[in-house]
């Protein structure tokens, strides 16, 4: 799974417009996105089990909230925002994938509800009207109920709490360490 940043240094207003952090707990990526930082959509291709081909993504609406879930083999991930979904899309890549129209337009003109077993991207419009900063969730587990459950816990919580969380977490996990100057 690879997520290209859209950060530019040296043009002054791109300071960084996505962080990240983790809930270490349950498996889940988070990104704040500051979305009017961002010059160009960003495109997330997951590659599942160490390859792009057979993946299969579906759109899915569990509670009133709408998603995307993807997944080979025994490998489950899911995306969703803590705004709402206006447009979402399943297609395979270079013929019926969003990306082309989220990149030309900034919006997905054609919805598709399911790629099964290829190399397939996954496309979201998300309502942008309300707030310039939102959370995005993806979460790995061996099932879409895992996935889908951690996912939704995890965007109940504020990203500052997750990142004041995992920092803590990480001081912890390094404060019996060694500096390598002194053992190098």
């Amino acid at each position: 799974m690879g997520i290209r940043k859209a950060i530019a240094p040296g043009r002054g207003y791109h300071s960084r417009p996505i962080k990240n952090s983790s809930d270490l707990k349950t498996h889940v990526m988070l990104f704040l996105v500051n979305w009017r930082q961002i010059s160009k959509p960003t495109p997330l291709a997951s590659h599942l089990e160490i390859g792009g081909w057979g993946n299969t993504g579906n759109v899915t609406r569990i509670a009133g909230h709408s998603f995307l879930s993807e997944h080979k083999g025994d490998t489950w991930m899911a995306l969703a925002a803590d705004i709402p979904i206006l447009r979402t899309s399943c297609g395979y890549v270079g013929t019926s994938d969003g990306w082309q129209e989220i990149a030309r337009a900034f919006k997905v003109e054609h919805e598709f509800a399911a790629a099964d077993d290829g190399n397939i991207a996954l496309s979201a419009e998300l309502d942008l009207r309300h707030r310039d900063r939102f959370t995005l969730g993806l979460p790995f587990g061996n099932s879409l109920h895992w996935a889908v459950t951690t996912l939704f816990q995890s965007l109940g919580i504020p990203f500052g709490e997750h990142s004041v969380r995992m920092r803590e977490q990480r001081e912890r996990a390094a404060a019996g360490l060694r500096p390598l100057t002194r053992t190098s």
